[in-house]
């Protein structure tokens, strides 16, 4: 954990433990890989939980190896405690149930009688998670099936994500679950788009995503159907990141790829975009440099696709100054860590406006020829 502190006096220390959350992690053995939202370590025989974890966020504890992982999304209030506790059956850890016994081991968190045993939460990542977590809020959880104090696993890559929440309940209390998400293809989405919208949505995805936030994340006013999109964005993209989930995977893709080509609605919701763009700002730092090179780490460079989309977009388009800023924020970054310059982005975007279009027609084997 060297480094994943700053340096602190007794005060601020003292301070954190006692303001802070905690979690009492118990039976855990030795060796175990246990993460809290950035970080992962094997823990040792002394483990017993994590203090100092900051209030008022959404943090995601995990367990397992590299094979086999899964989290537990929990909240904190100042002074909060959780007790979670290992199932050597299962090899999963889960939210212990309310019953005498725990709340007698909250009180004695809270007493800091189990302070010797309880590492650190690593602060110096707390920014960098917020980054990645300030959309994923208890609705958004709700929402995708996989309500704080949840277990949370990694899921199949073909598990139906549009089945109703109801058929999707554990069979047992405390058993994991796989996060639902919103269903963002057009064509398997039940009713599906006429000939006309189909065509509109390929043009411009701006229409399909005003819907899909109308429809699916709630409508309503004060940006909460943006609040929810973007935290299934964040949602997304930390399954893969701490889960390895391909399905997560596939979806953060498919939400990138969609609001990436929203011409109209850059203009229209200025403000979903600008938050967009720093979160997938956030998001990128965890690409290697060579994303853009490596085919078979970005699959073909869908990212590139995704961008060149973006870039185009939003040539000669005049927004409010916080999308202005954050779009420069946003192409400075991705030159300064891949080396990919939005000029040329929009350049190969009009040599393939320009490139020759084949359609191919099926033929009519019943009309003589």
């Amino acid at each position: 954990m060297e480094g994943d502190v700053p340096p602190l006096s007794p005060e601020q220390a003292l301070q954190l433990v006692r303001n802070g959350g905690a979690l009492l992690c118990r039976d855990v053995p030795a060796a175990t890989a246990i993460g809290i939202d950035l970080r992962t370590y094997a823990v040792g025989e002394r483990f017993q939980g994590i203090k100092m974890i900051p209030p008022h966020a959404v943090h995601f504890l995990t367990c397992g190896g590299e094979v086999e992982r899964s989290g537990v999304f929990l909240a904190f209030p100042p002074a909060g405690v959780h007790v979670l506790a290992w199932d050597g059956a299962t090899e999963l850890l889960s939210p212990q149930p309310p019953s005498d016994d725990r709340r007698r081991l909250e009180e004695a968190v809270r007493r800091m009688e189990f302070d010797g045993c309880l590492g650190p939460y690593p602060l110096a990542t707390e920014g960098q998670w917020r980054a990645l977590s300030c959309f994923v809020s208890e609705a958004v959880l709700s929402r995708a099936n996989v309500p704080l104090g949840t277990v949370v696993v990694a899921g199949g890559i073909d598990d139906e994500g549009g089945a109703p929440t109801e058929a999707l309940q554990p069979f047992h209390e405390g058993a994991a679950r796989v996060a639902r998400f919103v269903q963002l293809d057009p064509r398997r989405r039940g009713g599906g788009l006429t000939g006309a919208e189909l065509t509109r949505y390929h043009t411009d995805h701006s229409e399909f995503v005003a819907g899909l936030l109308q429809r699916e994340y709630g409508g309503g006013a004060n940006g909460e159907a943006e609040g929810a999109l973007l935290g299934e964005l964040q949602l997304a993209f930390i399954l893969f990141l701490q889960l390895s989930s391909l399905r997560a995977l596939t979806q953060w893709k498919l939400l990138v790829h969609t609001l990436c080509k929203c011409e109209a609605l850059l203009m229209s919701r200025p403000g979903l975009f600008t938050k967009f763009l720093s979160t997938l700002r956030a998001q990128l730092h965890f690409a290697p440099h060579d994303f853009f090179v490596d085919s078979e780490l970005s699959e073909d460079n869908f990212l590139l696709g995704a961008l060149t989309n973006l870039a185009s977009a939003t040539e000669d388009q005049t927004y409010c100054e916080q999308l202005t800023e954050e779009l420069d924020r946003f192409w400075k970054f991705v030159h300064m860590r891949f080396e990919v310059d939005v000029r040329q982005l929009r350049c190969d975007s009009a040599l393939d406006d320009d490139a020759p279009v084949v359609v191919e027609e099926e033929i009519d084997s019943s009309v003589p020829m």
